[in-house]
């Protein structure tokens, strides 16, 4: 089975980052944006960002 992959776009990523800050959980962001969920988790680890729970701080 071949398999083809696609790069995120940046209007993708810019989706990503503003429905992680908004609080939606990476499987929420992989439906609205129908990409694999690892994709999504990828992306958002390869980029640094983390949450308020993972910095420790207060929202």
């Amino acid at each position: 089975m071949t398999r083809s992959y696609e790069q995120l776009s940046a209007e993708e990523r810019g989706m990503i980052m503003a429905m992680k800050l908004q609080g939606s959980s990476a499987r929420l962001i992989s439906r609205t944006l129908r990409r694999a969920p690892s994709t999504i988790t990828r992306e958002l680890r390869r980029n640094g960002f983390k949450s308020d729970a993972e910095l420790g701080t207060m929202g």
